[in-house]
């Protein structure tokens, strides 16, 4: 599973189709940490090929998966900010807070 991931990595950063097929087999297939590194990519791999904010449903379930990777948590923190902020005015203080957690995940 976690080679699967590795490539799907690959295939967001390449912005690639194959990025999504990977992610969507792996997921019914993980838990944990690793479920939240699956569907930050998923959300990463979203957002640049769908509707401005599809990511953030992602991102926020990744967050409940989170068990004791610090630095995902983190990075999922931050990725969630642009698009909260962005997204709708009533969102502006939920980015404050993503951001704020993740400056003190990263201190």
């Amino acid at each position: 599973m976690r080679r699967t991931i590795e490539a799907a990595r690959f295939h967001v950063d390449a912005g690639s189709e194959r990025a999504e097929v990977l992610l969507e087999s792996v997921l019914p297939l993980t838990k944990g940490d690793t479920r939240a590194h699956a569907l930050r990519l998923l959300g990463l791999h979203r957002r640049e090929r769908a509707p401005f904010g599809v990511e953030v449903a992602l991102l926020r379930e990744a967050l409940e998966h989170i068990r004791d990777d610090a630095l995902l948590e983190a990075q999922i923190r931050v990725a969630l900010v642009n698009p909260l902020y962005h997204f709708a005015v009533d969102l502006m203080d939920d980015a404050r807070t993503q951001a704020q957690r993740a400056l003190e995940i990263a201190e």
